[in-house]
């Protein structure tokens, strides 16, 4: 009788075979050649009828297409007050999730951060204000701003 491993090990040697089998019946047509062109010029005619895309040579010819137009960089003051504006802009959202949070060790370790830019903070914090659209909203950002008005 056949054991079972053995059985087990055929599997995969059965599973290979039927892959094989598939493969070739999808193909479309004969493995090799099997007519000759008379001459050249209809070898190729041939060629490029079985081509599903152009490529060099064709009678479509092959074109590289044209490289990205890149804006130039943007002048290095202009990108410092970016990052400077980013950066503020971060922390006043940390500041403002500990406002909501109650997190009072966090507070103490941001405002120092925005009260040095105190305008633009005040800015921010008015933005968020006017931005509100929920009571809940509102409470923070009102809380915020307070919070960064004081000169405690």
């Amino acid at each position: 009788m056949i054991k079972k491993q053995n059985l087990l090990m055929a599997i995969p040697a059965v599973a290979v075979v039927a892959l094989v089998i598939a493969s070739f019946a999808r193909r479309p047509g004969p493995i090799g050649p099997t007519e000759e062109a008379s001459s050249p010029a209809q070898a190729k005619a041939k060629a490029q009828a079985r081509r599903p895309y152009p490529t060099p040579g064709t009678t479509r010819e092959w074109k590289r297409p044209p490289k990205p137009v890149r804006p130039n960089p943007a002048p290095a003051g202009q990108v410092n007050r970016a990052m400077k504006e980013a950066r503020l802009r971060s922390t006043f959202n940390n500041y403002r999730t500990a406002v909501a949070t109650g997190n009072s060790a966090i507070q103490k370790a941001l405002r120092p951060i925005l009260i040095s830019n105190r305008e633009a903070s005040i800015r921010m914090a008015q933005e968020s204000l006017a931005k509100a659209s929920r009571p809940n909203d509102r409470d923070i950002a009102n809380r915020t701003l307070t919070s960064l008005r004081d000169n405690r």
